[in-house]
């Protein structure tokens, strides 16, 4: 058949799930930490939108020439 001892297929399906649960358990970690960088984004938008003053003292601080 090609595919050697049922022994050595258990092993190769055994390796490929541990490597796909591997690479779940990453991207699970990646989409948690973007949604925290997400959350934080979003909150400093929300803050820079509440104190208009902010982007006014940012344009100040544009035209200061060292």
């Amino acid at each position: 058949m090609g595919y050697g001892s049922s022994g050595q297929m258990v092993e190769k399906c055994q390796t490929s799930l541990g490597v796909r649960a591997s690479t779940q358990n990453r991207l699970q970690k990646r989409k948690e930490d973007l949604e925290r960088e997400l959350k934080a984004v979003t909150e400093a938008i929300e803050l820079f939108n509440a104190h208009p003053e902010i982007s006014d003292a940012l344009d100040l601080l544009g035209q200061i020439q060292i």
